[in-house]
Order: structure tokens, then C-alpha cells, then sequence
């Protein structure tokens, strides 16, 4: 069954295939912008969401090649995916 497209990604200029079988697709997309007052906390439940994601590697290619700088994608954070470029891990 193919799922419908969420509204978030109806703002791009041309969703992604993978999009369709993301485990947020149903859910806000403001989870994956964690809010200055409680960034850890949001940052945890969208990590757990990304980590029963079966698409969770193609999501991260794809903010990599993006160079994304914000929120959460492939389960980690824009900091993550810095230290992850710099060649540090993301621990």
C-alpha cells in the first residue's frame, strides 16, 4: 500500500522516492526541529523514530549531500552530521 506524502515534503521542489516509506511521514514535522527550550528531549523522540526507519540511510545520504543544517535526519542531529563530515563520528 502506498502511503500518501506528507504535507512537509510537498514543499520540496522534488520528493524523494524513500519519502514515501519514512516512519515520520504521519507524524510533525516540527519533531525534527528540536525548539531552543527543549532541544533534547525532541531530539530523543525523533531519534527513536528514525531508528525503526527503514529508509533512515537513505535519509541520511540525502541531507549529507545537502548539506543540511538544521534538525534531524537519519536519526542525527545537524550537529551530529557536522562531526560526521569532519570525519570525528558522531559520538
Amino acid at each position: 500500500m502506498t502511503r500518501p506524502m506528507p504535507v512537509y515534503t510537498e514543499t520540496l521542489i522534488s520528493p524523494e522516492p524513500w519519502m514515501r516509506d519514512a516512519a515520520c511521514t504521519d507524524l510533525p514535522p516540527d519533531l525534527w526541529f528540536p525548539t531552543p527550550s527543549d532541544p533534547h528531549r525532541h531530539a530523543k523522540q525523533a531519534k527513536t523514530v528514525c531508528g525503526r526507519c527503514p529508509v533512515a540511510g537513505e535519509c541520511l545520504d540525502y541531507t549529507l549531500r545537502r548539506n543540511e543544517s538544521t534538525g534531524i535526519w537519519g536519526g542525527l542531529t545537524a550537529q551530529e552530521r557536522t562531526r560526521l563530515r569532519a570525519g570525528k563520528g558522531t559520538a
